[in-house]
């Protein structure tokens, strides 16, 4: 239960760690009108207060309001925190504009801040998204020296957001590599490369990624087999594609929309339609 707010008139540094918790209290909710209301009655040094501004930040980010949590991030005191400057990429990259994510990143690094463990996977995610023409062409193979260089380097979801990265990009010599150097792995690396593959038509590789996961107990989750179900229905391997619906069914991941809409086109492209 989030704490009570203060009375009128407090001084805000006594309060800031209660507004704190309302607030991220609100951004779990997603409750907009109640967090633009909190955020009226807040003085107006609120702002500049570093708690404050980073939570109003990440609550707008959730809201689906970048624009909204740049402001924030703008009235933060300067310089901004290594958290803060991730708290902005990641509201850029979640909101569909993966070219201010990726400024911002490069203005966090022209400011001499390091990256961390949270910006380079929204770095990497908004390269993912770019459109190819307005993507810097080295930037994939840049950010992958970058955080080659960090002490997450052998960091499993840094390397999963590189590796994802490299797929969607058409990188898929590189992802593979990187698959294969690093020392732990998780379900969206796995993914990752199997969905890379499938994605590019080379369904064979695919395949070859997914029984290996399978033999080594990954425990696959539903974007994966929707991928490789996607595969059988194009090769039009019904046999196939019908046991690992039946492993879809062990493992309730026939449930998901993914799966269902992959397993609709199966059946369809193989002639059965009931």
């Amino acid at each position: 239960m989030p704490a009570p707010l203060p009375p009128p008139g407090a001084p805000l540094p006594t309060f800031a760690s209660s507004l704190a918790e309302v607030l991220v209290a609100l951004s779990a909710a997603r409750a907009l009108p109640k967090g633009q209301q909190l955020h009226g009655h807040l003085p107006a040094t609120a702002s500049s207060h570093a708690l404050l501004a980073h939570h109003l930040l990440t609550f707008y980010a959730r809201c689906a309001l970048p624009g909204l949590s740049h402001r924030a991030f703008l009235d933060l005191p300067w310089p901004p925190s290594p958290a803060a400057w991730s708290s902005l990429i990641s509201s850029f990259s979640q909101n569909g504009l993966p070219g201010s994510a990726f400024d911002a990143f490069r203005r966090m690094l022209a400011a001499g801040v390091p990256a961390t463990d949270r910006s380079i996977p929204s770095a990497a995610k908004a390269i993912a998204a770019a459109e190819g023409s307005s993507r810097p062409p080295l930037a994939p193979h840049a950010l992958h020296g970058l955080a080659a260089k960090t002490p997450f380097a052998g960091d499993v979801f840094v390397g999963s957001a590189v590796l994802d990265m490299y797929a969607k990009c058409g990188h898929l010599a590189d992802a593979h590599r990187l698959f294969d150097e690093m020392p732990d792995r998780n379900v969206v690396s796995w993914s990752s490369l199997i969905c890379g593959y499938a994605d590019a038509g080379m369904h064979s590789a695919s395949m070859g990624i997914f029984r290996l996961a399978l033999e080594e107990a990954v425990p696959v989750n539903d974007f994966t087999v929707s991928c490789i179900i996607r595969v059988c229905g194009v090769a039009t391997l019904f046999k196939l594609g019908a046991q690992v619906h039946a492993r879809a069914i062990k493992t309730a991941l026939d449930a998901s929309p993914f799966v269902g809409s992959s397993l609709v086109s199966l059946y369809s492209k193989c002639g059965l339609v009931e």
